[in-house]
């Protein structure tokens, strides 16, 4: 929402993510904390601790910090953008297709 948000004039506090409704949906929800997500973020996070030298000082960072050591750590740059891609095709697919009712 914070991007079809700018594109519709919808107020920034009012973009609510569509699985969460009390939280802002913003790259930092996406990516860092909406539960909707959460096993691919496991994923994710398996991923990248991996790579990391010292994985301990990850763990102990806040959501904010890791927010920004995802996004500006060379190492984590390809793993963070198929995250992103897999998610909003996860996401598109929630919102767009119809439940079968039995």
């Amino acid at each position: 929402m914070i991007e079809k948000g700018r594109h519709l004039n919808i107020r920034k506090d009012l973009r609510f993510c569509k699985f969460c409704t009390d939280a802002i949906e913003d790259e930092k929800h996406l990516l860092i904390s909406c539960p909707t997500f959460s096993t691919q973020r496991e994923m994710l996070m398996i991923q990248i601790k991996e790579k990391l030298l010292n994985p301990f000082v990850f763990e102990n960072m806040n959501e904010n910090e890791k927010f920004i050591f995802l996004l500006e750590n060379m190492k984590s740059v390809s793993l963070v953008a198929k995250y992103l891609n897999h998610t909003l095709e996860i996401r598109e697919f929630l919102l767009n297709k119809p439940k079968i009712q039995i």
